[in-house]
């Protein structure tokens, strides 16, 4: 290929990554979001009792999981067994989530208006995720409420 021919092919690639990083330092221009501490702290003592609740159940799931498995391996599986491993094990994943529920409405609840609204477009957004804390993190530039 000639010089002259490779030039705009060049030009042209030269252009797009000059509009992509001006479009990455507009972006990490902007004004980010802000919590103020106490709405930080009160963030922080959320997850912590959130984790203080939710530890004992998770290794009591992990040991009851541990227990089905032993179950499904023995030479023959003990049927009566199973169902109360199966019943115990959706009433403690049933707990962990009411957990996390009454943890998101808690921290939504230090939010203001607007600091909600922030939230609720993010929330909207095709690849937006489901837990309420990694969605404040996002929006509001924190490295860790936890």
């Amino acid at each position: 290929m000639s010089k002259i021919k490779a030039f705009p092919i060049l030009a042209a690639a030269f252009l797009f990554a000059a509009v992509a990083l001006a479009a990455n330092a507009q972006e990490a221009s902007a004004p980010k979001h802000t919590l103020s501490p106490e709405q930080l702290a009160a963030l922080k003592k959320i997850n912590g009792e959130e984790t203080n609740q939710s530890a004992p159940l998770a290794i009591e799931l992990t040991a009851t999981a541990r227990e089905i498995v032993a179950n499904m391996l023995s030479d023959k599986e003990n049927e009566t067994l199973r169902q109360k491993l199966n019943t115990h094990l959706h009433q403690m994943a049933g707990q962990m989530l009411d957990i996390k529920g009454q943890s998101f409405r808690r921290m939504i609840a230090i939010l203001t208006p607007d600091q909600r609204s922030l939230l609720r477009a993010e929330a909207q957004k095709p690849t937006a995720t489901s837990n309420v804390a990694d969605l404040i993190d996002r929006v509001f530039d924190l490295t860790s409420i936890k």
